[in-house]
């Protein structure tokens, strides 16, 4: 069996807690500043929050961008050897847990769990923290990731606070059950030369005789008081290792630690003096400025908290550090340029504080001042602008800042003509907030006695001493002249509202509007309004002129126009107004047969002016005279309005489709009117035929046919088509030609004989040819044929033996299958019987046979 045992005092006072850093940012009012910095947070426990003091009257909670992770290691106490009562308070042993929490949780290691049995036994040794003395506990049981310390309190001698005594040991059982003991899985702690650590626990002594301050904060905590917190975790800290570890005796040089991770953390650089006994950093040792948990003292009335050296020094003796950081971000917008102590605090959700300080510089952000456009002015005018200059300011008004910050603007004009500069306050339109800028306005007003063009200025101050300028051109130009052009030199009276437009010029332009009077010379012709005013800025007006349409038959009127303007010369121009009287005409009937003759068609005349008293002689035409036919002229009378024009409509006897023709009136000083009719071809076909009744016989019995025109037919002849109702029944040309000229033709016809028994036949003929009516002839044909094949005495007794059955159809079948379908021929064909012609048409198909096996299914 291998056994070990261990023991370790500690003791100390302690001074400080950290102060905050202070540095300059440089920006500028009215725009997002933003403060970030990655913090500390060794001395910290549980979830991060924090406030910023912006210094303007305003505060903003911190954006915590990480929080801190946590690992899973934690203490048990063990309050059993308390003989005092010291823990008996639970607030006090909550504070206690506080205190091992704010170690623990930084650190990622899992130790193995102790748990004896059978051949493995083992003692835990360590010092009675109420008596002093040695004790043991057997067998006693760990869980994983569970450190176990015996806590409780006595008499401390000199100023001891608390005395850590690291856990001993005995054991027997197996290599791996005593290695358990002994590193708890971490083998570093096995090695020759200890790079690692995995104590079971011990025992920390509290002094009994002081006063302590109880709280997780430090309110409360005066100067009589030795803050228990502080005191706890610096004693926690040698439980884990601190001063005590075997493998921090590997990092020992003399009374120097060299651990690297302690080194990169320590403000002076290099290695980390001790205390003489090597188990506390050097007294008055710092991290950042701040004095470190672990050197020896703590100051009454003070606390400590851990420092990331303090952390660095665990780190090297093996335990696995989870990095105590987080990056602390806040933003704001200041209304005004000044300096600012900007404040910031942090706190643990279960302990500690932190945070930092600095000066942020803000800058005046000078105003913007909108481009000005440019003026022409007329000399002697005055030039007003109310709005001359608009501006904007990123800075605001701030009535919670101590003192409160104000935001004023003043303006200054040179007009570039050698005047005094005219100065004054801006209106400030819209006071500005957070994100939206202040904006504002001034105005402006001067006379220029001289012409010419000047280089003005104007510029926009704020009270920080920031200001913009622009330039900008005023044109002063002599007094302005009136000018007049015409869109049209000539309009129509009839052209209404928006007959023509007429533009009035200023030379040169004006701020100011301008009106001007306007005026006809003969409003019965043409008028326009009063007035007209030039928008400020303008050198045109667009005026519509109105054509006044009197009804008279007055020719072509001059009308003068006027525009006049007080400082203005008037101006005039002529335009010509055109008398617009029409003769218009009214056909009754657009469209007319050309057969139509006379008296059918009629042409109203009128005249459209109301000074009637003489009588009127209009000119007519016609555009197509072999169509309809006017008289050349007709009177409408004195004091009438319109008369009427007989039309004659021409038959030409010409194969000429529809024509339209346009009839023409015409009268001197008005305007002419056409109308249109038109006027359908009507031509014709006749068919006479010189016999009409036919017989089916041999020789074939004809007759003559004559198809007549209405119209010689025109060069290469006319194309007639003849069509009998039942082609099969006549024989004939299927058209014939009229000869160029000639306005008939004759053709023969003749029945067909063609031995089917059809009897008496009706049928019509018909002659048809495009642009013409058609004609027709009806005819008959008589059949001589008899049904030589049909048995008289019973149709369906094809073998004449007068008995109907299957053997009859068999016998249509055969004669079909030997000879085919065909008509039955006397002399050709073998003369009856058998009867095969069942149907008595005088053909032989297959229909015979179907007539016959029809029957029989009807007999069955």
């Amino acid at each position: 069996m291998k056994s070990s045992f261990s023991r370790f005092k500690t003791r100390y006072r302690f001074i400080g807690f950290e102060s905050l850093e202070s540095r300059r940012v440089l920006a500028t009012e009215g725009e997002w500043v933003t403060i970030e910095r990655t913090l500390d947070t060794s001395a910290l426990s549980g979830d991060i929050s924090g406030t910023i003091t912006w210094n303007d009257g305003t505060q903003s909670a911190a954006q915590v961008i990480n929080q801190p992770n946590s690992g899973a290691l934690r203490i048990r106490f063990d309050y059993t050897l308390d003989s005092s009562g010291f823990f008996a308070d639970q607030s006090r042993r909550q504070l206690l847990q506080l205190a091992a929490d704010i170690v623990t949780t930084k650190f990622s290691d899992t130790l193995a769990a102790i748990a004896p049995s059978g051949v493995n036994q083992w003692n835990a040794s360590f010092q009675n923290p109420s008596t002093g003395q040695m004790t043991s506990v057997a067998n006693l049981t760990i869980a994983a990731n569970e450190l176990v310390v015996y806590v409780g309190a006595r008499n401390l001698s000199g100023n001891t606070l608390g005395l850590a005594s690291t856990g001993g040991y005995s054991a027997g059982g197996t290599q791996a059950f005593l290695d358990n003991v002994k590193a708890r899985g971490q083998s570093g702690a096995l090695a020759s030369t200890p790079t690692d650590y995995g104590p079971w626990g011990g025992s920390i002594a509290f002094r009994s005789n002081t006063s302590w301050h109880f709280g997780a904060s430090t309110i409360g905590l005066d100067s009589t008081e030795n803050d228990f917190l502080s005191t706890a975790i610096h004693e926690i800290c040698h439980i884990l290792g601190f001063g005590t570890a075997p493998s921090w005796a590997t990092y020992l040089n003399g009374t120097q630690f060299i651990g690297n991770n302690a080194k990169a953390n320590y403000d002076l650089g290099g290695n980390i003096p001790t205390d003489s006994i090597r188990v506390h950093w050097v007294e008055g040792t710092t991290d950042s400025g701040k004095e470190t948990l672990m050197d020896p003292t703590l100051s009454v009335g003070t606390r400590k908290s851990l420092t990331r050296l303090d952390l660095a020094g665990l780190q090297d003796i093996g335990w696995s550090l989870i990095e105590p950081s987080a990056t602390i971000r806040g933003s704001r917008i200041f209304a005004d340029n000044r300096s600012y102590d900007v404040d910031v605090q942090i706190v643990g959700a279960r302990a500690g504080t932190g945070g930092w300080s600095e000066t942020l510089q803000i800058a005046n952000a000078p105003p913007t001042l909108a481009p000005i456009g440019n003026y022409n002015i007329v000399v002697g005018n005055p030039l007003v602008v109310s709005r001359l200059g608009i501006f904007s300011d990123p800075g605001f008004d701030n009535a919670q800042a101590s003192p409160p910050s104000q935001e004023r603007f003043t303006y200054r004009i040179e007009w570039g003509d050698g005047s005094p500069p005219q100065t004054g306050n801006a209106s400030i339109e819209s006071m500005g907030s957070p994100g939206n800028a202040t904006t504002g306005f001034f105005g402006g007003s001067y006379v220029f006695n001289t012409t010419g063009t000047f280089s003005a200025l104007a510029r926009v101050s704020d009270d920080d001493g920031g200001s913009a300028t622009r330039t900008f051109t005023v044109t002063v130009q002599a007094a302005p002249q009136l000018s007049l052009s015409l869109s049209k030199s000539s309009v129509d009276e009839n052209a209404g509202a928006k007959a023509a437009v007429l533009s009035v010029r200023r030379t040169g332009v004006s701020l100011n509007p301008l009106t001007v009077q306007l005026s006809s010379s003969d409003t019965s012709e043409l008028r326009l309004p009063q007035s007209a005013t030039f928008p400020a800025g303008a050198s045109e007006v667009l005026v519509d002129l109105e054509a006044v349409d009197d009804s008279l038959l007055d020719g072509t009127i001059l009308v003068t126009l006027t525009a006049s303007a007080s400082g203005f010369s008037s101006a005039t121009i002529p335009i010509e107004v055109t008398d617009y009287e029409t003769i218009s005409g009214l056909v009754n009937q657009t469209v007319v047969n050309e057969n139509a003759g006379s008296g059918v068609l009629t042409w109203t005349i009128s005249r459209s002016n109301t000074d009637r008293s003489q009588p009127l002689i209009v000119q007519l035409s016609s555009s197509d005279t072999s169509e309809l036919v006017v008289p050349a002229t007709i009177t409408i009378p004195a004091g009438a309005a319109e008369a009427v024009v007989p039309v004659t409509v021409q038959d030409d006897a010409i194969l000429d489709g529809t024509i339209v023709v346009q009839l023409l009136a015409a009268a001197t000083g008005y305007r002419s009117s056409a109308n249109s009719v038109s006027v359908l071809d009507i031509e014709s076909l006749q068919l006479v035929v010189d016999k009409t009744r036919l017989a089916e016989k041999s020789p074939a019995d004809s007759a003559r046919a004559t198809v007549s025109l209405s119209f010689p037919a025109p060069t290469g002849g006319y194309v007639v088509q003849i069509a009998p109702s039942k082609p099969d029944q006549l024989g004939l040309p299927t058209s014939v030609t009229v000869p160029a000229g000639s306005q008939s033709v004759q053709f023969d016809l003749e029945a067909i004989d063609d031995y089917a028994v059809e009897g008496l036949m009706n049928l019509n003929l018909l002659a048809s040819a495009p642009g013409v009516s058609a004609a027709s002839v009806d005819m008959v044909i008589e059949d001589n044929d008899l049904p030589l094949w049909q048995n008289p005495l019973d149709p369906f007794d094809s073998d004449n033996n007068t008995f109907f059955n299957a053997m009859d159809a068999l016998v249509v079948i055969n004669n079909l299958n030997r000879f085919g379908t065909r008509y039955l021929r006397p002399g050709i064909d073998l003369p009856s019987p058998p009867y095969v012609d069942t149907t008595g048409d005088g053909l032989l198909n297959a229909m015979d046979a179907l007539v016959v096996i029809n029957a029989l299914q009807r007999r069955v």
